[in-house]
């Protein structure tokens, strides 16, 4: 049996874009070939955002509606009269249940009895401190304390149980991968992982088929490096943005571009790679426009020189070539962008990601609760 640790960013992905990933993962524990590790850190962070991740879907089933009202605009009167009833039959109580359905059943795994709950010991919270002083990963660039508690105290019980067989699956590269190659574990890590013998992975669909090969298909982990990819590159840019000053007019942008690669990203459409890289020189294009409307402000030039610094990240993902369109593709990202950054499209000004949202800070040692 293979013990699996899940960041709560896969969870929350497994909820926003991959369910049929989540079927996978059930069925893996129905036949116990699975065993989930589950630190008290994951439910803290996955209750943090359970509200927000909620009204994200609803709002997405209400945008859904809506367009389909759209519809009845082509239809004969007899006909729009049947859709419109329909979907005023679409109440707001089963719009929250539709929502819900995925929610509740991540945390069905989370209650299962074969789920192992860790509290945090004294010797993780000793670890995870004596890490962020001397800002070893997951410390590198942030206070990561959530993002070391979940690891550490993973480790220490596999070790201390001798467990054979265990993987870790994040999608925060940011924190846990080597600066060299985001699809393995940091250098300050390694030893801690190759001691309990833990696996790291990046791609919760390459996982998956560790434990039982072919489970997953090629399309599907595709679609997950495809959004990694795309993630990727609206991150930087964002951080780039954000680096130079705090120009309100510099922050909008910067606002609107996280939120269509959020968008993009959630609609799980992108056909390949290269459309990801043609997408990303697209937003880069009508970022530029924009800026350019602004007028001559010497934070502009300093702009368009770190944009010039993605260009070798563009060839790279050009490079890699064409995957395997989406099940379910959407208009391409140059007919996208004036929809969701329009008034008819609007993405909640409160989106993140776990993996780039703030963890539980942790100031000084005195702000780690210890266990009794």
């Amino acid at each position: 049996m293979v013990h699996l640790v899940i960041d709560t960013c896969i969870w929350i992905d497994l909820y926003r874009n991959f369910p049929k990933l989540l079927q996978k993962i059930t069925l893996l524990l129905d036949q116990k070939k699975i065993c989930l590790i589950l630190p008290v850190i994951v439910i803290e962070e996955w209750n943090k955002h359970r509200d927000k991740i909620l009204e994200e879907r609803s709002q997405s089933i209400r945008g859904k509606i809506k367009n389909a009202r759209e519809l009845s605009k082509y239809l004969n009167p007899e006909q729009a009269e049947t859709l419109n009833e329909m979907l005023d039959n679409l109440q707001e109580d089963l719009i929250k249940k539709v929502a819900l359905a995925g929610i509740e059943e991540i945390e069905d795994l989370f209650k299962r009895p074969s789920t192992i709950m860790l509290t945090i010991s004294d010797e993780v919270k000793i670890r995870t401190i004596d890490f962020a002083l001397a800002k070893k990963a997951p410390f590198r660039n942030k206070n990561s304390t959530a993002d070391a508690l979940i690891l550490f105290s993973s480790a220490e019980y596999i070790a201390d149980n001798d467990i054979k067989q265990s993987m870790f699956v994040s999608i925060n590269t940011d924190d846990f991968s080597s600066s060299a190659d985001k699809e393995q574990i940091s250098e300050d890590l390694k030893e801690l992982l190759e001691k309990c013998g833990m696996k790291y992975f990046t791609n919760i669909g390459l996982a998956i088929n560790t434990v039982q090969a072919d489970l997953v298909s090629e399309d599907t982990i595709q679609q997950v490096e495809t959004k990694k990819a795309a993630e990727e590159i609206g991150r930087r840019l964002v951080e780039s943005l954000g680096s130079i000053g705090s120009l309100s007019a510099i922050d909008e942008i910067a606002r609107k571009n996280q939120q269509l690669m959020e968008s993009l990203g959630k609609a799980g459409g992108l056909s390949s790679i290269s459309e990801s890289a043609k997408a990303a020189e697209t937003i880069g294009r009508h970022l530029a426009e924009s800026l350019a409307s602004i007028g001559s402000l010497s934070a502009i030039d300093e702009i368009a020189r770190r944009m010039r610094e993605y260009d070798h990240l563009m060839r790279d993902i050009r490079t890699a070539g064409g995957l395997t369109d989406m099940t379910e593709p959407f208009k391409t990202a140059d007919e996208r962008i004036p929809e969701i950054i329009g008034e008819e499209f609007t993405v909640p000004d409160n989106q993140e990601h776990v993996s780039e949202t703030d963890r539980n800070e942790v100031e000084s040692p005195d702000d780690i609760k210890t266990d009794k």
